[in-house]
């Protein structure tokens, strides 16, 4: 960029600025009606890798995520629960079939794994079964998708749902993505409740959310990155019901003109707060990680609070934990809960309370 474009940049960015999006607040509720204090104790060490993310498959196998560049030669790494040993290592990095540049999503389907590697705009698809035999091939097939997805999940084999499409000409958060076509085959959730007046790339970026949908694929919902709230969506309907609270704080950013194409642009700034940063979902329950931290805090994608609703959007209860964690996983029945310290490299491990 040149000392022209980048003076153009930094006017543009305090000119504007007074355009931020922090708007009064919003709730739904005040507060969750249990605060379950977790009784987290040590179960793994595990430092010999790296990982960004943890999972269950199956419930008997934790899976370590490393979807960020790193040094390791596997970005999924495996752990058998029951006989207490670590499994061969899966997906390597690169460029070709049955490797990955890196990733952000992922899915972990009854008998294979995807991830979205937006950099090769691939569906990355990996077998599951024999997973103790470091002999089977794993890489079934790459489907294409475009990278100006943000976040996509797997409503089954040949369909995916996808957000994040900020510079779209059309005004919905959400679009069905058809992998045999690479085209999307329809969309759902309007940001706009009155068409005459569609939401500016800027706006769509304040309300950035986490796309997860319900393992029995008939309800999904978004996590929103920047404000407390969570809208749940009905696949077969596509009625939506927006959740907010307890704080209902919005999101809180800045507009900035790019100085070349001049696109709107929503930036982060100290003020920016983080609400929802990982999650799981249960054929019963949402899990979402609460962060609460500001833009500039060091470890903002940390959180020591899960907040749990159900797929009506009834705020369930609050787990809370002693210490901050970067991700977690859920047994399928709901009553277990494996969680990632990222300072002391521990994995831990809780009994959760059954919830009527």
């Amino acid at each position: 960029m040149t000392l022209l474009n980048r003076s153009l940049l930094v006017v543009c960015f305090y000119i504007l600025s007074v355009n931020g999006y922090s708007q009064k607040l919003k709730r739904d509720f005040s507060a969750f009606p249990v605060n379950e204090q977790l009784r987290i104790t040590d179960f793994l060490k595990a430092g010999q890798f790296e990982f960004d993310k943890i999972d269950l498959y199956r419930d008997s196998v934790l899976v370590f995520i490393k979807g960020s560049p790193s040094d390791q030669e596997h970005h999924i790494n495996f752990y058998d629960i029951n006989k207490k040993q670590f499994l061969p290592g899966m997906l390597g990095k690169g460029r070709s079939d049955g490797q990955s540049t890196g990733f952000i999503f992922y899915g972990l389907e009854k008998d294979y794994l995807w991830v979205y590697d937006m950099n090769k705009e691939q569906i990355i698809s990996m077998r599951m079964d024999s997973l103790h035999d470091n002999k089977v091939k794993r890489f079934i097939k790459t489907r294409y998708i475009p990278r100006f997805y943000y976040s996509v999940q797997s409503v089954n084999d040949t369909t995916f749902l996808a957000n994040g499409n900020y510079d779209g000409t059309n005004d919905y958060k959400i679009a069905k993505f058809n992998l045999n076509t690479g085209k999307p085959g329809g969309y759902m959730v309007p940001y706009s409740a009155d068409p005459s007046k569609p939401f500016k790339p800027d706006e769509k970026m304040a309300y950035e959310s986490f796309l997860f949908i319900r393992p029995l694929k008939d309800k999904a919902v978004n996590a929103a990155r920047y404000a407390d709230q969570i809208e749940i969506i009905d696949l077969n309907t596509q009625q939506v019901k927006t959740v907010r609270g307890p704080e209902g704080f919005e999101p809180e950013l800045e507009l900035m003109i790019h100085p070349q194409d001049g696109r709107r642009l929503g930036i982060r700034t100290e003020r920016t707060r983080f609400a929802f940063h990982t999650g799981k979902v249960t054929n019963q329950f949402i899990y979402l990680l609460y962060s609460g931290y500001t833009d500039r805090t060091e470890h903002r994608d940390y959180g020591s609070k899960i907040y749990v609703y159900d797929w009506n959007g009834k705020p369930v209860k609050m787990l809370s934990l002693k210490n901050d964690i970067k991700s977690f996983a859920v047994t399928a029945n709901d009553d277990k809960i494996y969680t990632y310290n990222p300072i002391t490299k521990f994995i831990g491990v809780a009994d959760l309370k059954p919830t009527r």
